[in-house]
């Protein structure tokens, strides 16, 4: 019996985490004999980075900027539902707000009677106005929250039954995760790093809701008394942000900016802790990557980390926003290499058992094949 065609949703024109989860999702599903298809914009770097995939694209607009969106979304809802409806697509699912939109819209509009799921990728606040009220209560079938985070702020909401809210997290893909295997020393020496350096990283977007201030100030603080501290800063975003935190590090050896980097496993390697401090995340894929690699980690109590971290077990929590905390954190990792060991095993542990990519496919799947049997 073929198995249903399926299309996936990326409004996303960069990378960054959801549109990797959609990605391996999207390679999950062909692998077990779906068709399936990627709507996105023709300039994402989803398709990139499918390329060589059995996977098809459809290229779509995918732009809220006004006043083009009085143009580009009727068009996009045209060509969807054209697709949807001459491809034989059984099911959509989309993901950020406006491709689900997109797709809501097109499936009402042209009558194509499809399910629609949407991953909810954040934790904003769901207004209970008249809009919300069909997209929330009709136009979606089901809601997929990668966190318990996320499944919180859709119960919050009077507007979405319970039956609606399924709680399937994220999974990243353990097999094909490039771990640097050359060893500290080796990593160090490419990456012009000394031997005796206790190197902190951040290896995520610059962004503000990630909160890289409070390690910069936190790692300023613990340096006056471990003057071999070294914070990497990788990762692109935010040009002002980072003007910000060059001028808070000015003067000081203790703070690189890397920028981009396509060399994240050696930089790993050659790191001690990884701190992502962040203000609010639904999840957070980047500790998860860190940890498996064996790295100690520290992250803030912002809600998604909660699944998947816990305090002195697999690595440390601090209260958001609390330089304090955090920079007592990076010296109680460096000052005890027991704590450091246990929860840099237990972290790698922790991933590889729960939150695996083969995991989330197999409980989307399941999702799926519950929604089409209705």
């Amino acid at each position: 019996m073929d198995l249903p065609h399926l299309l996936l949703t990326n409004k996303k024109r960069g990378w960054n985490g959801e549109a990797a989860m959609i990605a391996e999702l999207a390679r999950g599903l062909a692998k077990r004999g779906y068709r399936v298809t990627v709507a996105t914009n023709p300039q994402a770097t989803i398709i990139e980075r499918l390329a060589g995939a059995d996977i098809e694209i459809l290229r779509l607009t995918l732009l809220k900027e006004i006043p083009q969106i009085a143009w580009t979304l009727p068009n996009d809802m045209r060509r969807l539902a054209k697709y949807i409806y001459e491809q034989n697509v059984r099911l959509v699912h989309s993901n950020a707000s406006f491709d689900t939109w997109t797709s809501a819209l097109a499936i009402s509009r042209y009558r194509l009677g499809v399910p629609l799921i949407r991953t909810k990728h954040n934790v904003k606040r769901i207004r209970t106005n008249w809009t919300n009220r069909w997209y929330y209560g009709k136009a979606i079938n089901h809601l997929i929250a990668p966190s318990h985070a996320v499944v919180e702020d859709l119960q919050r909401s009077e507007i979405i039954s319970n039956e609606k809210i399924n709680y399937i997290p994220y999974g990243i893909p353990i097999d094909k995760i490039e771990i640097y295997r050359n060893g500290r020393s080796d990593a160090r020496r490419a990456l012009e790093i000394p031997d005796d350096a206790e190197v902190v990283a951040y290896i995520s977007r610059l962004t503000r809701r990630k909160d890289p201030v409070t390690l910069v100030r936190a790692a300023l603080q613990v340096a006056k008394t471990r003057p071999n501290l070294r914070l990497l800063v990788v990762g692109g975003g935010d040009a002002g942000l980072r003007a910000e935190l060059e001028d808070l590090a000015a003067g000081s050896s203790v703070v690189e900016f890397w920028g981009h980097r396509d060399d994240v496993p050696r930089i790993l390697a050659a790191t001690n802790i990884f701190v992502l401090p962040s203000l609010t995340e639904a999840f957070g894929l980047a500790p998860l990557e860190a940890m498996l690699q064996g790295v100690a980690t520290i992250v803030s109590d912002a809600e998604g980390f909660r699944d998947f971290v816990e305090d002195g077990i697999n690595g440390l929590v601090f209260p958001k926003g609390d330089i304090a905390a955090l920079a007592h954190a990076i010296e109680r990792v460096f000052s005890d290499v027991e704590l450091r060991n246990k929860i840099a095993v237990a972290g790698e542990c922790t991933v590889r058992e729960r939150f695996f990519a083969e995991r989330m496919v197999d409980d989307i799947e399941k999702l799926y094949c519950r929604v089409l049997d209705k």
